[in-house]
């Protein structure tokens, strides 16, 4: 019997995962955030991934209210941006009683450190299981799907209890065709993901230039490296000793990622706000409270943030 799979989001990473799944049997209905017109509910998702290219027709839904006739579901997994997270968290509220079936669980792809307790309002935590991703997606002038880095899914539960729930999606991800592993320290995997999105996302997009460029130039590469290195600090106030190989390891991965564009790169070239604020800001934010000093990851912060700030304007500073 296939799973029954919602997924709220309809981004990038949502949509590889909504045609994965759809293609490897599941039930899919992808929650897209918008009543424009699509043939029959549906919609056709081109994927190309590493010489594997396919399409798949999943059934969508405007809203999430619209998508709980067609519940409940085994998965609920969330793909909507952090800083998306408000403006769907009425709907969330309204709607997750009825949207979870016995002994589903919740998966959480949200950035920075504080998305699965979110959900964790909504569904309790012993449901609820982070996610974060090693890869990269793009969506090329014809509309497909590209995935532009090898890498995987790694997810770990929110409550201590539950790890043979997380174990349970990791192996239900990798035989649906998604590359995916359990960890077991779910705070551990975000601050690790963490360090990668400040620097990473952070400094491709202010430079926009894609991974690989700013890894190899020696300016941006010691802005990088020192971006990491803050954020192991602020983790080890926190009581998280991040692996002291980290920023090589990093660095190199970005060298290898080439002309891969980061997500936030993608975001400021087709004008979107980005997730500055639950990635630099809450770097920040976390080194306040112990008394630390993070200058780099408060200076990409403020630059970001100025970027999208509706109180200055171009006239302001021309």
């Amino acid at each position: 019997m296939p799973v029954k799979i919602l997924i709220v989001g309809a981004g990038r990473l949502g949509s590889l995962l909504a045609a994965s799944l759809q293609r490897a049997g599941d039930a899919v209905v992808l929650v897209t955030g918008t009543r424009a017109a699509e043939p029959a509910g549906e919609r056709d998702i081109a994927i190309a991934s590493h010489g594997d290219s396919f399409r798949a027709r999943v059934r969508t839904a405007a809203t999430i209210g619209d998508a709980e006739r067609h519940g409940p579901y085994d998965r609920v997994v969330l793909c909507v941006r952090t800083l998306d997270l408000d403006a769907i968290e009425p709907a969330l509220a309204e709607h997750a009683p009825a949207l979870l079936a016995p002994g589903g669980t919740a998966l959480s792809m949200l950035n920075g450190l504080d998305g699965d307790d979110a959900l964790a309002r909504w569904f309790s935590a012993e449901r609820v299981v982070g996610a974060v991703a090693n890869l990269a997606v793009e969506r090329d002038a014809a509309g497909t799907l590209v995935v532009t880095t090898g890498g995987d899914l790694v997810v770990a539960p929110l409550a201590t209890s539950a790890g043979h729930t997380a174990a349970s999606i990791a192996r239900w991800l990798t035989a649906s065709g998604i590359p995916c592993r359990a960890a077991s320290d779910l705070r551990m995997l975000r601050w690790t993901k963490l360090a990668w999105s400040c620097a990473i996302n952070a400094v491709t997009a202010l430079a926009q230039r894609p991974m690989g460029d700013v890894a190899r130039n020696p300016h941006t590469r010691a802005l990088v490296l020192g971006v990491i290195r803050e954020v192991m600090m602020v983790a080890a106030a926190e009581g998280l000793a991040l692996a002291p190989a980290l920023p090589a390891v990093y660095l190199r991965a970005a060298i290898d990622a080439g002309g891969a564009r980061s997500s936030m790169l993608q975001d400021v070239l087709s004008g979107r706000a980005t997730e500055h604020a639950a990635l630099n800001g809450a770097v920040c934010s976390y080194a306040r409270r112990h008394r630390l000093s993070v200058p780099l990851n408060a200076a990409l912060f403020a630059l970001l943030d100025a970027r999208t700030d509706p109180n200055v304007s171009r006239e302001e500073i021309s």
